[in-house]
């Protein structure tokens, strides 16, 4: 496992670097978030599922690090430029951007109280307790829409490929 994590740390580094680098100007952070993206890449790499690459995986984990920097530095959420974004991704990861826009199109579709929690947990990453405190209710009653949502959302993906 150990030597999984370091052939993906030599192999998508360089990458990595360059994209947290277009939205965090301080280097040290960059080195933290680089680190931290690891480590949680290690922690969970026993459940990766592999319904994407590694390569995605990675961004993914990258791309939440970030938000959870700007929410601790209190500083605003720079949304992430979907055209940059996709210029560190391969043809293979092309599957994968078009099934997340389809997604998102159905998320922005949903009603007002489905939808932000659905933006929230999906794009900034947050706890359900913390959106239950930005939207003004329960963490229980997040978790239940999210879920809930989350299936409907499927079962609507999964008919229009029918």
């Amino acid at each position: 496992m150990y030597e999984d994590i370091e052939q993906l740390y030599l192999k998508y580094y360089p990458e990595l670097r360059r994209f947290l680098t277009k939205y965090c100007s301080d280097a040290n952070a960059v080195d933290d978030l680089i680190q931290s993206t690891f480590l949680e890449a290690l922690k969970s790499m026993e459940s990766f599922k592999q319904q994407a690459s590694w390569k995605t995986w990675l961004f993914a984990i990258a791309k939440h690090q970030l938000y959870r920097h700007y929410r601790k530095h209190k500083q605003p959420t720079q949304p992430i430029d979907e055209l940059s974004y996709t210029d560190h991704l391969g043809a293979d990861d092309i599957p994968n951007m078009v099934l997340a826009n389809e997604v998102m199109q159905a998320v922005n579709k949903l009603p007002k109280p489905h939808r932000d929690i659905m933006h929230l947990r999906l794009i900034d990453g947050l706890s359900f307790k913390e959106i239950g405190t930005q939207i003004g209710q329960s963490e229980n009653y997040c978790r239940v829409n999210y879920y809930r949502t989350k299936e409907k959302l499927r079962k609507e993906l999964q008919a229009d490929e029918l």
